[in-house]
């Protein structure tokens, strides 16, 4: 092969090496390009599911942030708007989830999830009667919400209507039939009302439905100390504290029941086995010998 030949050879080579690169570059630029003018819709899309994905893997915080930059994108975007409501709901920051749900009923009236998420929002911050009416007027077209008709259930107990209440712990129970919270709030209701053996009963099924669930068992625990028995009431409580806490429980129940006798020794039993000075314990144990000596 001669000079000329491989001068050649060279030149074509280092030709298509180059327009190899060009080709390269311009593939790459043509990407870039296509990410950078991607629409709105479809990049709503895409964030959206990375927001619900956060969701449910209750990655709450995260979840917020994505959902927000939905909206800076979409101002009307209604599921961003009920999914921030819910999540401040879930973080118990209920001014913040009232006015997401507001956002939600403004954009579509109809969304009967936002409407009961408010009618709640108002009851844990204490607005009992905004509360009431919501859920009143909601379930009126919509009976098949078992949150309205718990939260009624709520409300109807603090207004000690607690045959009311009773009646829409029960309508929420025919619709989510294994929900401890549900079973927990009827039987308390009927702990209210004085029917301490249904009480007892539905109690005793929230906590085989979940027996984690701490409220089932600081109310039968109650229940039981309210009805001296002391044994029982030990042992529920002793599901949620610690023995020296419970013995206190215990005994502040049995005191305020009048049964002093017990009242001492249990919570001296609290005073023993605390593992340091359990001011609660000295503090009632001071009250009942107050008590005591009233007598």
């Amino acid at each position: 092969m001669n000079k000329h030949m491989a001068k050649g050879i060279l030149y074509k080579i280092t030709a298509l090496c180059f327009a190899i690169f060009l080709l390269n570059g311009c593939a790459s630029n043509a990407t870039k390009e296509i990410e950078v003018v991607e629409d709105d819709a479809t990049k709503v899309q895409r964030m959206e599911k990375n927001a619900n994905q956060l969701f449910d893997n209750q990655a709450y915080e995260e979840a917020l942030i994505e959902y927000v930059n939905i909206i800076n994108i979409d101002p009307q975007h209604e599921v961003a708007y009920m999914n921030i409501g819910r999540i401040h709901e879930y973080l118990k920051k209920y001014a913040l989830a009232e006015v997401a749900y507001k956002q939600v009923i403004e954009i579509n009236p109809e969304n009967t999830h936002a409407r009961e998420g408010l009618g709640i929002s108002m009851l844990r911050q204490g607005n009992h009667a905004e509360a009431k009416r919501i859920l009143e007027d909601l379930i009126k077209y919509h009976p098949d919400r078992w949150r309205a008709h718990n939260s009624l259930g709520v409300i109807y107990d603090l207004e000690k209507n607690h045959s009311k209440a009773i009646g829409s712990f029960t309508k929420a129970s025919a619709i989510n039939r294994h929900n401890p919270e549900i079973l927990n709030n009827l039987g308390y209701s009927y702990y209210l009302s004085g029917d301490w053996e249904k009480a007892k009963k539905y109690f005793l099924q929230a906590i085989h439905v979940d027996r984690e669930y701490k409220r089932a068992w600081s109310n039968l625990g109650l229940l039981y100390a309210r009805n001296s028995e002391y044994k029982q009431s030990m042992t529920a409580f002793t599901n949620v504290m610690e023995t020296h806490e419970a013995w206190n429980q215990v005994g502040y129940l049995s005191m305020i029941s009048g049964d002093y006798e017990a009242s001492e020794a249990q919570l001296k039993k609290a005073i023993l086995t605390a593992p340091y000075y359990y001011e609660d314990a000295h503090h009632n144990l001071t009250r009942l010998e107050i008590l005591k000596g009233t007598m």
